[in-house]
């Protein structure tokens, strides 16, 4: 397995995988296609046998899946004068799940965003109608984050927004809980 930077020869894959394993629709597509068109990508992708295992994409700046206007504005405040960067998509493959790609993906991209000047990394977590969430091994072993707090509505808009959850399978009832990294 090797891996290198997100680029656009990436796209189609990296929005393919992500409507595999989280959510789908058009409002996705939008979403993803602006971050690698409008909004700096930055992020690495692992490749093994010439397809993608998995990847790691941030943008700078402060987005959100489904918008957040007042929560986006409390994050602005908080800080100003900081370079912030928001995780817009993160996803392995099932099979390669548990050996350590996203660790090292995460590792990757946080250097790369050092590199840019980047202090912060905003990640919104996806929490599961029955309270999993998925990316929470993330947290272990990072003692420098804020906790913004859980908002149990989060994705509420997402089927206003053409975005469909892939846990639901429709009118999307996951919350999120909000995390702030000083990197």
């Amino acid at each position: 397995m090797n891996y290198e930077p997100v680029s656009q020869k990436h796209q189609q894959t990296i929005i393919s995988i992500h409507e595999k394993l989280l959510d789908s629709g058009e409002g996705t597509r939008k979403y993803l296609n602006s971050v690698f068109s409008q909004r700096d990508p930055t992020g690495f992708v692992c490749i093994d046998k010439n397809e993608v295992a998995g990847y790691f994409l941030a943008e700078s700046g402060i987005s959100f899946t489904v918008s957040q206007p007042k929560l986006a504005e409390k994050l602005r405040k908080d800080t100003v004068n900081e370079t912030v960067y928001t995780v817009s998509s993160l996803a392995v493959r099932d099979e390669y799940r548990r050996t350590g790609i996203s660790e090292e993906l995460f590792a990757l991209t946080l250097e790369e965003i050092r590199k840019k000047g980047g202090s912060r990394l905003l990640f919104e977590m996806w929490v599961h109608g029955d309270g999993h969430i998925p990316a929470i091994g993330f947290l272990k072993g990072l003692n420098k984050y804020t906790e913004y707090g859980y908002y149990s509505d989060f994705y509420k808009d997402a089927i206003e927004q053409q975005i469909c959850c892939s846990i639901c399978n429709g009118h999307c009832r996951c919350g999120a809980k909000i995390y702030l990294f000083n990197i």
